[in-house]
């Protein structure tokens, strides 16, 4: 008989590959974008914040006029931060999960070690979701949010 596994948090980072393997992972696909679908796994509420985290089952590259964006494997991020009294007006999943992939992944690293500016990270975001066919009258106000809440300095 096996020892019974401890029990991991809501949320956690799977730490073993047979529940690695458990999670379903699943290609993000958007109708009618141009850009190659992220592989996701979702890891579940978040205890401290309450949103949903995904992770990146596999390296992810976004090519910016400036060069390639390569996110690693095991990025975990959590979607569009809209507040949910917003969401009437718009979802988080209603918005690019590519761009909100790129955009907190530069957020996170300081611009890849200071190559992007808060703002071309911002940018960046709308671009991608134009690329991906999200509605100007959803993406414009993203992309304000983003502007006014979002990191106005690498820390």
């Amino acid at each position: 008989m096996t020892p019974a596994r401890p029990k991991r948090a809501r949320g956690e980072t799977p730490r073993t590959l047979r529940e690695e393997k458990a999670l379903k992972i699943k290609a993000a696909v958007i109708k009618g974008s141009r850009l190659p679908p992220p592989m996701l796994c979702c890891l579940g509420r978040d205890k401290k914040t309450g949103k949903t985290r995904w992770q990146l089952a596999k390296q992810y590259r976004y090519k910016d006029g400036s060069g390639d964006i390569i996110i690693p494997k095991g990025f975990v991020f959590d979607l569009a931060s809209v507040p949910r009294m917003l969401w009437w007006l718009i979802a988080p999943f209603e918005l690019s999960v590519v761009a909100a992939l790129v955009h907190d992944y530069l957020c996170c690293t300081g611009g890849v070690k200071g190559r992007y500016t808060p703002l071309a990270a911002h940018q960046i975001f709308y671009t991608i979701m134009r690329a991906e066919n999200v509605a100007a009258w959803r993406a414009v106000p993203a992309y304000f949010g983003v502007i006014l809440f979002g990191p106005k300095r690498w820390t």
